[in-house]
């Protein structure tokens, strides 16, 4: 992970932004995992919004320093907000999903059989 992240900032690549953010992402997130329930899809989609917010202004931050030319990141913004409202919306649904996916029956536990 250090690697990766070190490596990230000097790369030339693409996919650099996405590490840099999403790293600092899940670092915050573990900071933060016992103030978060999903116990409701209002806190679900403003969770998710509020992380996405925070991606963005990452991502452009950088891509600023690089680039130096704030039209690119209006634009980038303007396709940003349709974006991440459908994500946010969509988040409650795609949560339920992979809870009902990995969901493990009390009745199964290690070493039990079926």
């Amino acid at each position: 992970l250090i690697v990766q992240y070190f490596h990230s900032f000097f790369s030339i690549e693409g996919w650099e932004l996405g590490t840099i953010a999403g790293i600092f992402i899940y670092i915050l997130m573990g900071l933060l995992r016992d103030l978060i329930h999903f116990n409701s899809n209002i806190v679900t989609i403003l969770v998710t919004q509020v992380f996405q917010v925070v991606w963005f202004v990452i991502v452009t931050a950088i891509l600023y320093i690089k680039y130096d030319n704030l039209d690119y990141i209006i634009n980038k913004f303007w396709k940003f907000v349709p974006e991440s409202i459908v994500l946010s919306l969509v988040a409650p649904f795609i949560f339920f999903l992979l809870d009902t996916i990995w969901a493990i029956k009390e009745s199964r536990s290690l070493g039990d059989r079926a």
